[in-house]
């Protein structure tokens, strides 16, 4: 139990399982009643108290009162609110926008019924024809529609009328059937319930032509009670109708009764449908509504009457000139989309792309943002679409891919019209003129970059006195507005930087507006003259604003190299400067201490710790970990805090040019290896004060050293146990925890909890899909067992669903490949006052050989090829059985890969292939790709011979993993390529070739941060060495606790050898006891324990001796065995537990007949080969013998 308690894994015992194995000690004690050892007492009042605090905490309700309990899940709030929204003004017989107070909870209990009516018109166009709604004084509402009526039969399998199981019962619904095509509001079975539960009284009545019976059933009390159906036989040609009139539930939602501007709202939304179903009759309180279609519904709305319209089966648009801002009433399937979603995006995206194509070229130097444009748009758009997805039950925006769509209007024509019909362009670029025309402008920080907040002395006479703050991104950019509470907007401004930085050098001159963080950056930098030229600064200093930690600091190098090369007038007139925060902060004994550096804290903490004992440390991840209350404290101390650049031109620019030149990898590395070796013997230097001045020389020596060794190790594979910090985080959670799955949000949650992880927790969900991943090119052996999506041949793993839906736990390999044994050999890190994982783990077999890796860090890159697992394991095998001549070879292998694997002589370079087949004169089957090439991308090369008219058409069967392709050539294009000699450019043609790949055995280090290997037979033996290491600590550890545990059962035994001859009894003394055990050589250390012990834990003598002799025999045996040989053990157990992947069979190809090749087809074949690297020469001599004369005839196709 001591040595488990040593481990850093959770050891969690159950308190039934301890009950039970101190069972054997309770008939001990009936039979030695003298012993005064008391059991446990009172158990029973033990379980009893707690049962009741659990049933007092947690309760479990039925999905009725569910809904009662918590409304906002399934409506929205219920609370009224005061908004704006658009209502119908019964005096201006039109649309306003203006304030109510407003439910929506209210409105969508209503709003549920007025779309089961108009979807009935959907279905039924022909005989629903009429809706009409009532409002009573009393707050009572009804709302009838024509048509052929709901069922009135019963369900033979509830066996209920069926409008009671439609209107009665939870989760009942039409909508679940996949074979029907739905374009109905409704999807999940709630619908009318929501009304019925929410309602004081429910009424339904419906007509059912069909089985000439009408049925009316009502419910009280929220749903509650029901009264017994009423079903009536109807005169013959009634016509069908449903009926359906509820009092809602006022008083839940806050109310007396409906309200005036609840009045307001459902008539509007009763004047929706006028639109959106044209042909249907509607009424309201018996006025019949006039409106006749969605053209007239639009006019309603005030603002510019000119407006284009566009319309297909299953979409109608309106666009409008608005007046006061985007502006946008849609629906899907009759359900209004107060909040917009896809539907909206997808449509505005395209329309503002074209208008600000249009407007640009008149303004080719201000930003113009497409929400810009938007503003200036007044979208109607009602759209019909086959199983809706929406963002709640509430569905107020829809979530469904617009892609599924396939008649929308032509978007880009629609587009054309509303410039050419409207005004559009020319009020845009009146709003641009004048901005252009007055810096001042409210509107020009939009202009210049979006989000950008401009100081308001920006661009003007003081300028200079003026500082722009540059953030990372949205969070960033919350903080800084809280600095700029305390600071003001006078001369500072902030801007978020949006998207990722690219280093300067690959940017060429005149190419910088192409870059969208380099454009926002010099828009926002340059002030403009009156022809829209570029003139000078708009501000007198750059603040950069980043995060403290190396990430920050990367980010800082290479904005600097940006400005260095784009606005050098910011460098060499020493413009820069950047803001400090702290890193770390330690509360102890009641004061906090905040450090700018973790060298600073490693320093500090141990004196803090030392003095006040208990201490708490937090880590600030990013600027958004800071609370307002600090920020407000750092800006009112804006000076100390803010540190400047000193930019030389002569001693700083080798340093730019060392970090960025393209061509400088070589002196990267030594510039890094030299850092690291000064590292290692503690010459690297400190940083300096937060508010001292620093110079660039002193920046990249220090700091950006200091990022680029950090950079290496996130990335690169450890020697020993070829995983990154991420990963080994990842293990060493899911090795602690329970082995029940989490969903991999949660798990992302949870490692970056308990290991301190300072990165994100998105990076730790993409970490662990990764390790999880299993198809054919990803993990030989995952080490995460996901459950759920986790990604695909299809997409190479990037289709995997999100971490929110899937489920991820330990491999069932996990615990044999790292080994229980050796947790008690391993170093921890501590970080933030937490164990947190081992410096690296030293598991029986190298990850990376297995998995492979592919790394990337400042001048390094590090590729292990994959090797399946079994034969990793031989071949380990085979060189701990003869270290000294048996080396490892490259041999590269996948698991479930049906193509081959090319080795270079070398051993350094390999290559895959995929596999294919013959079938007929014009077929080939393709059941393998190369690896790294994936099915669905792969498809591009086969569309691109398609369009070239060598290939006639292909089909894909991909099932179960597998690759299975039916490629169809024009009819004697193949036959001529084999007589020309060519067909062995076949798979280069087909794509089935893949990239030569050499082996880079680049790791990192505990001992030397990096560790460039020679060959990978020498990153295998550096490995196997530390391998053997850990065998040898843990062969001496197991033989040190056997033996422990034999001297233990000697003491035990010479003490019941005492006891029996009745040498020690009841009267003896302590000191007796010990004096008899020495004469016997039990030492003093065993005696104590011994004395420590209740006597009925000590069993029998001859049991003794029996656990004796068998830790003997584990003794002797231990002594036999090598490290080698534990090795070689731990490895048979491994192999044991790892099984192959299944694969589907390909399907059988079958012959098919294709139209003869033509002459274009053969020129493009001919143009194919050339570039895979074909003599031109030689290739038309070969094919101009073949006496094949094109023609564009077609032969009739199966």
């Amino acid at each position: 139990m001591l040595a488990a308690v040593k481990q850093s894994r959770q050891v969690s015992l159950d308190f039934a399982v301890f009950l039970r194995n101190v069972s054997p000690f309770q008939g001990f004690l009936a039979k030695h009643s003298m012993l005064r050892i008391s059991p446990l007492k009172s158990f029973g009042a033990f379980t009893s108290k707690c049962c009741r605090k659990v049933e007092e905490i947690y309760e479990m309700i039925s999905p009725h009162d569910h809904i009662l309990h918590r409304p906002d899940m399934y409506i929205g709030s219920v609370a009224n609110v005061d908004q704006q929204a658009w209502v119908y003004d019964d005096k201006a017989k039109s649309m306003k926008h203006q304030d109510i107070s407003y439910s929506a909870g209210l409105y969508k209990i209503v709003d549920e019924i007025l779309v089961n009516a108009a979807d009935n018109h959907a279905e039924e166009p022909g005989k629903c024809k009429n809706i009409s709604v009532e409002v009573g004084k009393d707050g009572s509402i009804c709302i009838r529609n024509d048509g052929s009526g709901i069922p009135v039969v019963r369900h033979k399998v509830s066996d209920l009328w069926l409008p009671v199981m439609l209107f009665g019962h939870l989760l009942t619904s039409s909508n679940y059937r996949k074979t029907r095509t739905h374009l109905t509001g409704g999807r999940f079975g709630y619908g009318a319930k929501l009304t019925n539960i929410l309602s004081k009284e429910f009424m339904v009545e419906t007509c059912d032509e069909k089985s000439g019976l009408t049925c009316q059933v009502k419910w009280h009390n929220n749903m509650r009670t029901m009264d017994e159906p009423q079903i009536r036989k109807n005169e013959p040609h009634t016509p069908g109708y449903t009926k359906i009139a509820f009092t809602p539930d006022y008083q839940f939602f806050g109310m007396e009764s409906l309200t005036p501007d609840m009045y307001k709202v459902l008539k509007r939304r009763l004047y929706d449908f006028t639109g959106l179903a044209p042909g249907l009759e509607l009424h309201w309180n018996g006025e019949k509504l006039l409106t006749k279609n969605f053209t007239e519904y639009a006019i309603l709305y005030p603002g510019d009457a000119s407006s284009v319209h566009a319309q297909s089966a299953s979409c109608e648009i309106i666009l409008r000139v608005s007046t006061d801002g985007f502006q946008q009433v849609s629906f899907v399937n009759s359900v209004h989309t107060n909040d917009g979603g896809t539907h909206v995006e997808y449509v505005m995206d395209i329309i503002c792309e074209y208008i600000l194509d249009i407007v640009q070229r008149s303004f080719p130097f201000l930003h113009i943002s497409p929400d810009f444009i938007r503003s200036n748009i007044f979208l109607f758009l009602n759209l019909r679409i086959q199983e809706p997805e929406f963002d709640s039950q509430n569905k107020s925006a829809l979530q469904s891919p617009i892609s599924s769509v396939t008649d929308l209007p032509d978007l880009q024509e629609l587009a054309r019209q509303f410039v050419v019909r409207t005004r559009i362009v020319q009020i845009i670029s009146g709003q641009l003129g004048k901005v252009r025309d007055s810096a001042a402008c409210d509107n020009l920080p939009n202009l210049l970059a979006e989000k950008l907040v401009d100081a308001e002395k920006a661009d003007s006479d003081e300028k200079e006195r003026c500082t722009l703050i540059i953030v990372e991104g949205d969070s960033a950019m919350s903080v800084a507005l809280t600095g700029l509470s305390i600071i003001g907007q006078a001369y500072y401004g902030i801007f978020p930087l949006k998207g990722k930085i690219r280093n300067a050098t690959q940017i060429d001159q005149g190419d910088e507006y192409t870059n969208s963080v380099v454009r926002d950056l010099l828009r926002c930098l340059t002030s403009v003259d009156e022809k829209g030229r570029a003139h000078g600064l708009r501000y007198g200093k750059v603040l950069l604003m980043t995060d403290q930690d190396n990430d920050g600091v990367h980010i800082k190098a290479l904005l600097c190299n940006l400005f260095l090369k784009f606005l050098p007038r910011l460098m060499t007139e020493n413009r820069i400067c950047h803001f400090v925060t702290p890193l770390i902060k330690l509360t102890a004994a009641g004061k906090s201490h905040e450090f700018y550096s973790v060298e600073e804290f490693d320093k500090q903490k141990a004196k803090y710790a030392k003095v006040s004992g208990r201490h708490h440390i937090k880590y600030y991840k990013g600027l958004g970990s800071h609370n307002q209350d600090e920020v407000k404290r750092y800006f009112s101390k804006f000076d100390s805090h803010v540190r400047s650049f000193n930019y030389d031109e002569a001693r700083d620019r080798i340093y730019f040019r060392q970090a960025f030149d393209l061509d400088r990898s070589d002196d990267r590395k030594k510039w890094i290896l030299g850092y690291t070796a000064r590292q290692a013997s503690g010459e690297t230097g400190d940083s300096l004060e937060p508010n001292a001045p620093l110079t660039f020389q002193k920046f990249f020596e220090t700091d950006y050293l200091k990022a680029a060794v950090e950079l290496f190790h996130r990335t690169m594979p450890h020697y020993i146990d070829g995983l990154n910090p991420i990963k080994r985080k990842i293990i060493h959670c899911v090795l602690r925890g329970k082995s029940e799955s989490k969903k991999v949000v949660q798990l992302a949650g949870y490692v970056s909890h308990h290991s301190a992880y300072h990165h994100g927790e998105a990076n730790i969900s993409k970490c662990v899909v990764q390790l999880a991943q299993n198809f054919v090119g990803s993990n030989n052996l995952p080490l995460i067992r996901g459950e759920g999506n986790f990604g695909t041949r299809a997409e190479g793993g990037d289709d995997h669903a999100k971490d929110r839906y899937i489920f991820a736990r330990g491999g069932r390999v996990l615990n044999y490949i790292f080994r229980p044994e050796d947790d008690a050999h391993l170093s921890y890190k501590e970080c933030e006052g937490i164990v947190a994982e081992p410096e690296y783990y030293c598991p029986i077999i190298p990850v990376h050989f297995v998995n492979g890796c592919d790394s990337i860090a400042y001048g390094w890159r590090s590729h292990f090829p994959k090797q399946a697992p079994i034969d990793l394991i031989r071949a380990l095998r085979r060189i701990l059985e003869n270290v000294d001549t048996v080396k490892y070879r490259l041999n590269p292998s996948f698991v479930g890969y049906r193509g081959s694997v090319a080795v270079g002589g070398n051993d350094v370079s390999y290559r895959t292939y995929g596999k294919f087949s013959r079938v007929g004169s014009n077929g080939i089957h393709i059941t393998e790709l190369p690896i790294g090439t994936w099915t669905t991308p792969y498809t591009q090369i086969l569309e691109q011979l398609r369009e070239n008219k060598i290939v006639f058409t292909y089909l894909e069967y991909h099932r179960g993993g597998n690759v299975d392709i039916h490629v169809y050539f024009y009819e004697q294009l193949l036959d001529i390529m084999e007589k020309a000699g060519y067909m062995h450019v076949l798979p280069k043609l087909l794509g089935l070739v893949g990239r030569k790949r050499n082996a880079l055995p680049v790791c990192s280090s505990h001992e030397t941060n990096v560790r460039e290997f020679a060959s990978l037979d020498d990153a295998m033996q550096a490995y196997i060495k530390a391998r053997l290491d850990i065998y040898k600590l843990r062969s001496a550890s197991v033989l040190q606790e056997l033996k422990k545990k034999k001297a233990t059962l000697e003491a035990h035994i010479a003490f019941l050898d005492l006891l029996e001859s009745k040498k020690i009894t009841f009267t003896n003394s302590t000191l007796q006891i010990t004096e008899l055990l020495k004469e016997n050589g039990v030492e003093e250390k065993y005696i104590q324990a011994l004395m420590k012990m209740d006597i009925s834990s000590l069993g029998n003598g001859a049991s003794k001796r029996t656990d004796l002799a068998a830790v003997d025999r584990r003794i002797a045996a231990h002594k036999r065995k090598t490290p080698t040989q534990l090795w070689l053990d731990d490895l048979a157990e491994l192999e044991a537990q790892i099984s192959g992947v299944p694969l589907a069979a390909p399907r059988v190809m079958q012959k098919k007949s294709a139209p003869k090749v033509t002459s274009q087809g053969l020129m493009n074949l001919k143009v194919a080969i050339q570039s895979i690297g074909v003599n031109e020469s030689s290739l038309r001599d070969s094919l101009g013998d073949t006496g094949y004369v094109g023609t564009e005839s077609v032969v009739e196709c199966e």
